[in-house]
């Protein structure tokens, strides 16, 4: 999570949130469990039809919708990279 913030910093956004389905848990790294604390988000996060080990990044950005994207894409290639 914290690597994936800083890809997005560093491209112009304003941060990343990272979520992994992990253990069959929606979890905010490292530990902070969305099923457990706000499963109402959960079941909205699930309904997209995620598998274990697979990874949302929501990027974020006060000037746009474009920075946000290039903020998310710099936080997956960070993931995969």
């Amino acid at each position: 999570g914290v690597e994936q913030r800083n890809a997005a910093l560093k491209s112009g956004g304003d941060g990343c949130t990272t979520i992994i389905l992990r253990d069959g848990e929606l979890v905010l790294p490292p530990d902070w469990s969305i099923d457990e604390h706000s499963p109402e988000l959960a079941g909205q996060i699930r309904s997209h039809g995620m598998e274990e080990g697979d990874v949302v990044l929501i990027g974020g950005s006060n000037t746009g919708r474009r920075e946000a994207a290039v903020a998310a894409n710099s936080a997956a290639l960070e993931l995969v990279g």
